[in-house]
């Protein structure tokens, strides 16, 4: 009978223990979910970790490689660089020069040629002058002949397409020329001469040449 009750007692204890999980799956079921997500974390931050490293590392590699490359570049001889530098700024300067140059009028050979060769008869050509800033030609002439100045400006202006002349009239002038004959007089023994007149007429023209202002 005492056997008998003591398995009555096993019995009894098997059943107890059947009601419910036991204590330590208890503990297991409250610890897996915060350590399962630990681990996750743990996982995604050593990846991050790596990730980053690595990539500091090629950050680091290409920064190395760029101070080689420019420890090159100050080995490098740059005087010819510098030089280059110079005679381009040069180069531009004179460029520059040119162009300002280039459009500036000019007087030319063949201006000063029509000039002097379109003279009519008994004319003179006494000087030319050109002035730069005002773009202009100033020249002075000297004729026997009133008539031949009018004629001579128009031939300027219709033959020579120099339509822009100012020209302001001339001025008369007379001189009086001595002459020896070659002969003596015998009481005196002074050369014989004789006296004539002549009249000349004197005018200037200014010519504005191209680009000049109106």
């Amino acid at each position: 009978m005492f056997r008998i009750q003591n398995k009555e007692l096993d019995l009894l204890a098997a059943y107890n223990r059947k009601e419910g999980p036991s204590k330590s799956s208890k503990v297991l079921k409250y610890v897996s979910i915060p350590l399962g997500l630990f681990l996750v974390f743990a996982m995604a931050f050593i990846f991050i970790f790596v990730m980053n490293r690595t990539v500091q590392n090629k950050i680091d590699d290409v920064q190395l490689l760029n101070e080689e490359i420019q420890l090159k570049i100050d080995a490098t001889d740059k005087e010819p660089y510098y030089k280059l530098a110079t005679l381009k700024a040069t180069y531009s300067s004179l460029q520059s020069v040119d162009n300002t140059i280039a459009s500036l009028p000019e007087l030319t050979k063949k201006q000063v040629l029509t000039l002097k060769n379109s003279l009519l008869s008994n004319m003179t050509l006494n000087s030319l002058s050109f002035d730069q800033e005002a773009k202009t030609i100033a020249a002075s002439f000297t004729s026997m002949n009133v008539q031949n100045i009018e004629k001579y400006i128009s031939n300027l202006k219709t033959k020579y397409q120099m339509t822009n002349i100012s020209y302001n009239g001339y001025q008369q002038t007379k001189k009086t020329n001595t002459v020896g004959t070659g002969e003596f007089d015998a009481l005196t023994g002074q050369e014989i001469t004789t006296t004539s007149e002549t009249t000349f007429y004197s005018f200037s023209i200014v010519i504005l040449l191209d680009g000049g202002a109106q």
